[in-house]
């Protein structure tokens, strides 16, 4: 009976990768969130109807600084308390609604910018893996290698 043998190398390195990953993806997904946070900010700015410019000076955006990976966008004055009756309207006024459109617009672009980060999130996990991966000697046929 013929006896068949297999070495199978790579797979710590195929770990390690994996273990990688999260680092991978938290570095392409912070550009993402910051980008779309900034631009809910940017949009809102461009709706709000205003008067004096406070409110729309008041508007901030904010990434955190630890993973990067959450983003918001509020005002940094008390005095502009009056956004909601804008937004939502009050019994007297009919409401003129400038965070919510800022939101939903940017919501196919924070959707397309995900998509676009997909080959470069690719490319960069192959990279941690071949990094780590073992160099592979030319034995012909069955000799080791990559499974």
């Amino acid at each position: 009976m013929a006896k068949t043998t297999m070495t199978i190398t790579g797979v710590e390195a195929l770990q390690a990768a994996i273990k990688d990953t999260p680092q991978i993806v938290r570095k392409h997904m912070s550009g993402v969130i910051r980008e779309t946070t900034f631009a809910v900010a940017d949009r809102m700015r461009r709706l709000v109807r205003h008067r004096t410019g406070e409110l729309l000076s008041a508007i901030t955006a904010t990434v955190s600084t630890g993973t990067g990976l959450s983003g918001s966008v509020g005002f940094d004055n008390p005095r502009v308390f009056y956004w909601r009756f804008l937004e939502y309207g009050t019994v007297n006024m009919k409401e003129k609604p400038f965070i919510r459109p800022a939101k939903e617009a940017e919501g196919p672009h924070y959707v397309l910018r995900v998509q676009a980060i997909g080959p470069r999130l690719e490319a960069d996990v192959a990279a941690a893996f071949k990094a780590r991966a073992p160099r592979v000697s030319g034995r012909g046929a069955g000799g080791g290698g990559l499974l």
